[in-house]
């Protein structure tokens, strides 16, 4: 469908090597579309999240093929969603230069919507539908080893309040704190 909608379009999928990937290496060059082949990390520790470690990865790889590309901007979609995407990169767009970012450091913010809000999930941001300046969206979705979640996580047990701590059990929660605290590492 968004081939169909932009010829022009960059569109990278980003996944996973299994046994459909040859058919998948056939449909997208015959699509023009990039595929990123994500290698599978073996035997995870205990608890590892396995789906959210899995959407960091071929997001991360994803994002990071733009970047080789010299791609400025970049919307991320999960592939259980769709939306028109011209008028998703319009109103992100219009956000932008609405909103500019306080921080001089960023060139952009990140945009996204969703289908629901909850005003007790703080710093939840949807993964449903994102766009954002490759750079900054590089660091929301940073690659980060099995080994490395649980360090942080350990990290968020000993360290933060324990009346929020549940809320960091939620990926969208846990991704958007993350993005907090790399962000503070650049500025």
């Amino acid at each position: 469908n968004y081939r169909d909608s932009s010829k022009e379009l960059k569109i990278i999928l980003a996944t996973y090597r299994d046994d459909f990937f040859p058919q998948l290496e056939l449909l997208v060059k015959e699509l023009e579309i990039e595929l990123v082949a994500v290698e599978d990390v073996g035997p995870l520790p205990n608890p590892y999240p396995r789906s959210l470690g899995q959407q960091i990865a071929t997001i991360s790889a994803g994002i990071e093929k733009a970047r080789s590309l010299n791609i400025k901007y970049v919307a991320k979609l999960r592939v259980d969603q769709s939306i028109e995407l011209d008028k998703f990169i319009r109103i992100g767009n219009k956000v932008f230069n609405l909103f500019p970012p306080a921080n001089e450091k960023f060139s952009t913010r990140i945009w996204s919507t969703s289908y629901n809000t909850y005003t007790n999930r703080i710093l939840g941001i949807s993964d449903m539908f994102m766009f954002g300046a490759t750079d900054v969206m590089s660091i929301f979705w940073a690659n980060i080893s099995p080994k490395e979640i649980l360090l942080f996580n350990a990290d968020l047990k000993h360290n933060e309040v324990k009346e929020i701590l549940y809320n960091f059990t939620i990926p969208e929660t846990w991704l958007g704190f993350r993005f907090m605290k790399s962000a503070e590492n650049h500025g």
